[in-house]
């Protein structure tokens, strides 16, 4: 067994990754949301033996691109087509649309 010596145990030391529970409490939502998130690819994540972990960086790029204007967390392309369409004054909703004469 080694021994250690000289270690300041009150050195802070800093976080490279986060579990799937602390991700899913620092950003306030459940681990099931969290699962979803990495296994659709939208949000990076590293696999160590069985272990899944979110590298921080990822997960503050992750909450950036969400705060400026990316996708609210949940919402899907398709959401960002009905944005754009509302917002040119188109009707998104095709069943109610005009047919082409």
């Amino acid at each position: 067994m080694y021994r250690i010596e000289n270690v300041d145990k009150t050195e802070k030391i800093e976080r490279l990754t986060y579990s799937i529970l602390e991700v899913a409490k620092a950003i306030g939502v459940s681990s099931r949301t969290v699962h979803k998130l990495y296994k659709s690819g939208e949000l990076g994540h590293i696999r160590v033996g069985q272990r899944v972990l979110v590298p921080a960086d990822v997960l503050r790029q992750f909450i950036e691109q969400r705060t400026s204007g990316g996708r609210p967390l949940g919402a899907t392309a398709d959401d960002d087509v009905i944005t754009w369409a509302e917002e040119e004054g188109i009707n998104p909703d095709p069943c109610t649309r005009r047919q082409r004469q």
